[in-house]
């Protein structure tokens, strides 16, 4: 079954997941998510991320095995900036994790905006985890959404998450 948000739902894992537009920054950025997917307890949080950096809003499946990320730079961040920071952020995460490949690396263009984005896996104790990182330009800066799933639901991720970030819309 072919996936297409445009009708309210996604399949993942042989699970149809309804689809709902999400509210960040109280309400200045909306973005279409699974239905199910809620912002991630507090608790959890400090236990996943540092206490002190940790992503502003983390929505994520009920087993906490999938997660959207959401960061936000305020400032001037034009279209033409978004391919070097871009490589900036590339070149640092392939120094953080030199064993994995750097993949995904490309620029998605829709009217209005330049997407930058990449995503790369990396191990972890109990296997490993597939990351998808996109830097947005905003009127009020550089959302980064960086998404992440055990490598075994990458297949089925990998080919929503652009058509999942181009929900992305600015109430500003």
């Amino acid at each position: 079954m072919e996936n297409d948000i445009k009708r309210g739902y996604i399949i993942a894992r042989y699970e149809k997941l309804l689809l709902e537009e999400k509210e960040l920054y109280d309400g200045k950025i909306k973005i279409i998510l699974p239905k199910s997917f809620n912002i991630m307890e507090e608790d959890l949080l400090h236990k996943k991320y540092s206490l002190y950096i940790h992503p502003d809003y983390v929505y994520t499946s009920e087993d906490t095995t999938i997660n959207f990320n959401f960061n936000l730079e305020e400032g001037n961040i034009l279209n033409e900036d978004i391919e070097e920071i871009r490589g900036i952020i590339l070149k640092q995460f392939s120094r953080m994790y030199p064993s994995s490949k750097m993949e995904d690396i490309e620029i998605l263009q829709t009217e209005e905006k330049k997407i930058g984005t990449f995503s790369f896996t990396i191990p972890v104790l109990d296997g490993y985890i597939f990351n998808k990182i996109y830097f947005v330009p905003i009127k009020i800066g550089l959302l980064i959404v960086s998404f992440n799933c055990d490598v075994f639901q990458k297949k089925e991720w990998r080919a929503i998450l652009n058509d999942i970030i181009l929900t992305i819309k600015e109430d500003i």
